[in-house]
């Protein structure tokens, strides 16, 4: 029998559909996706800023003196919470409160990849599967599950062998949950073949699947954007099919107002409707990429220049009449 309250009796759902009734969040679709606990559960927050920096860095590296000052302050809070959980760890086994031991366990694995200590952290989440098969959580295992298997992928970057333990967990992750974190797993496992094309977007598809099941706006902008991305090459060459997943992902990013992701569907779109000779459509998209554009001067010049060079496009039959007649006279 299972207990009646599990260890992670709150999903990734949950997020999602926070997530989807919030405004200008920015939607991270080619990274790990972690399942996260709600604020009640009281567990420590993931600072998701500091994962871009620690990837780059093994553990043998991470010095905390070469961070800049707000991250430097997340990992000396880290660091001192984490003796926190230590103690209440310790303390928790000797009175014989099994959960809270565990929970102790995985918010000592959230604090140590806040620190992007993978390995660490990994040890203590293997504690905290261990509690969770005894209680027999199946929440708490898919939860473990996923964590460690994110963290075998940031191990990845530096060190690619550990692929293949990320791509265990992940399968150990997606046998034991139901169609939220199977999205969640198929995603993680889609990411973990991105050398494989034809593997990576079988699992990206099923990831589409699980999200439609759901009925989760996220979830589908998610998978069609990874879909987008690994299929780029096949799909360019029939922009037909191209167009018609962009056009897919700007109803939903739409849908969720995601800026940022909105304006890259526009210039995207953009650039196949130029592809397919509409110029007037890809110009008309590029506009509508430039008016949304504010902060960023990168993606500014690039719609600008798409604009141009549309614009362009559109008018040079004419130019190139006018010329013809210029010549004949």
């Amino acid at each position: 029998m299972r207990p009646i309250s599990s260890l992670a009796e709150e999903n990734q759902v949950r997020n999602l559909r926070m997530f989807s009734q919030s405004k200008g969040c920015a939607i991270t679709t080619n990274q790990p996706q972690r399942i996260e606990l709600p604020c009640f559960f009281n567990t420590p927050a993931r600072f998701k800023s500091m994962n871009k920096n620690k990837v780059q860095l093994s553990e043998k590296q991470n010095d905390p003196k070469s961070l800049q000052t707000p991250e430097l302050c997340i990992y000396l809070q880290s660091q001192r919470r984490l003796k926190d959980y230590e103690m209440l760890a310790f303390a928790c086994k000797r009175a014989g409160k099994i959960k809270d031991e565990g929970r102790a366990y995985y918010s000592m694995g959230v604090l140590l990849d806040n620190m992007g200590k993978w390995s660490q952290a990994i040890q203590q989440y293997e504690r905290f599967l261990k509690i969770c098969i005894k209680l027999n959580d199946q929440h708490g295992c898919g939860l473990a599950y996923n964590c460690i298997g994110v963290d075998y992928q940031f191990m990845a970057e530096t060190n690619p062998k550990f692929i293949e333990k990320a791509i265990e967990f992940h399968k150990k992750h997606e046998e034991v949950s139901d169609s939220n974190g199977k999205f969640l797993a198929s995603i993680n496992m889609g990411l973990c073949y991105d050398a494989d094309s034809q593997l990576s977007m079988f699992y990206f598809q099923q990831a589409l699947k699980h999200a439609i099941n759901m009925s989760s706006k996220l979830g589908q902008t998610i998978a069609i954007a990874n879909i987008g991305r690994i299929g780029q090459k096949g799909l360019y060459d029939n922009a037909e099919k191209m167009k018609l997943f962009i056009e897919k992902f700007l109803q939903l990013a739409s849908e969720l107002k995601d800026k940022e992701s909105i304006i890259k569907g526009h210039m995207k779109l953009g650039a196949v409707s130029a592809q397919l000779g509409s110029y007037t459509e890809g110009k008309n998209s590029f506009l509508k990429a430039l008016e949304m554009v504010e902060n960023d001067r990168y993606l500014y010049q690039e719609a600008k220049c798409g604009f141009a060079i549309s614009n362009a496009e559109m008018n040079m039959d004419q130019y190139l009449r006018e010329q013809a007649q210029l010549l004949k006279q």
